[in-house]
């Protein structure tokens, strides 16, 4: 009889488990939290922000992963993600009498069809361009990295899921950590110093 119930404890906990791991897909937000205030400011005022996959047969795509179809969808969560992190930062002078705009294209994506963490890089090229002589000031390829144990989720889409949403987050982290450090390299001591010397 302790046997019998023993053994009905275990497929109860096992029925719970499995429903814990059948978590439904979390929506791709690429959002990050902690986002630091600037200690530099970088001296233009922002003007819009726009994302696009790349469509340039010139580059050289095997070495950014693939343009799976459905890459699109994650043009505007990185926008969004993109515009709220430098909004937090806050290092784009809106007192400044100079306009720029950040052009970023995602190039590609590296990630496991099957797996146990599902390791997934995402590749987007961030551009940062003086609207008034249309010349790169920033010029950087970002590469952000997101992986799930198995302890997140028994479902390996989810997990899978859940690798590119933190790719996405670290792409963007990346891109902020690189854009301040530039900044406090090339304007820190002197905002109106004409510094723009794109980087690559």
């Amino acid at each position: 009889m302790a046997t019998k119930v023993r053994i009905q404890y275990f497929f109860v906990f096992l029925f719970t488990v499995m429903l814990a791991g059948c978590s439904p897909p979390a929506p791709f937000d690429f959002s990050i939290n902690n986002v630091p205030v600037s200690v530099v400011k970088f001296p233009y005022r922002l003007n819009s922000v726009t994302v696009n996959v790349d469509t340039n047969e010139n580059e050289n795509v095997s070495a950014y992963g693939t343009r799976p179809v459905g890459l699109e969808k994650f043009v505007q969560p990185l926008k969004n993600s993109i515009q709220d992190a430098v909004n937090k930062s806050a290092i784009f002078d809106y007192n400044s009498h100079r306009f720029c705009t950040i052009d970023v294209k995602i190039l590609g994506i590296n990630y496991s069809l099957v797996g146990i963490n599902f390791p997934t890089k995402l590749y987007a090229r961030y551009s940062i361009i003086n609207l008034q002589t249309g010349k790169p000031i920033f010029n950087k390829i970002i590469e952000g990295y997101g992986s799930t144990p198995m302890g997140y989720s028994l479902l390996g889409s989810v997990r899978d899921r859940n690798s590119i949403i933190l790719s996405g987050q670290s792409n963007v982290r990346t891109f902020i950590d690189e854009f301040e450090a530039f900044t406090q390299k090339n304007y820190s001591k002197n905002p109106e110093l004409n510094n723009d010397q794109p980087t690559n």
